[in-house]
């Protein structure tokens, strides 16, 4: 992040979980144990690196709350984080029909991340119209072994 941030100091930084200590939470990712992980990893890399994190995942092709991400949103703000933008989930669409159900969870949301939307147009997708930008947080043109 540093050597990006040398090459193009306006470049966006953003985090996304693969894997936590056992401990944290109880084990459990998706608690308060692992909202206050998150947020003091960002507040790490500012204080240790003085880098400023600016997009905050979830987890990585993992189960996600509602709960948990409201959560999160309200922690990053009491951590002074308000800056921090979320992106939820990592994988399917199931979040945005959820955000459209459910106004505090789209209000915590701030784009949503999909695994090759191009491959598999979704009404989901449809349905939200718009109302949050959507990333490809993963893109393959095959499904399976890509050929050699």
């Amino acid at each position: 992040m540093k050597e990006a941030k040398k090459r193009n100091p306006h470049i966006p930084l953003m985090a996304l979980s693969w894997g936590m200590p056992a401990w944290v939470g109880g084990g459990k990712t998706l608690s308060q144990g692992g909202v206050d992980y998150h947020v003091q990893y960002i507040l790490g890399a500012k204080r240790v690196h003085n880098l400023t994190i600016d997009w905050i995942g979830i987890w990585n092709e993992a189960p996600w709350t509602a709960e948990y991400i409201i959560l999160l949103r309200k922690s990053l703000d009491a951590a002074g984080l308000q800056h921090v933008k979320i992106t939820a989930a990592d994988g399917g669409t199931d979040v945005i029909s959820a955000a459209a159900k459910s106004a505090p969870l789209a209000a915590a949301i701030d784009s949503f991340g999909i695994h090759t939307h191009v491959l598999s147009p979704d009404q989901d997708i449809n349905n939200w119209n718009g109302r949050k930008m959507y990333w490809n947080t993963e893109n393959d043109l095959v499904d399976g072994a890509l050929p050699q």
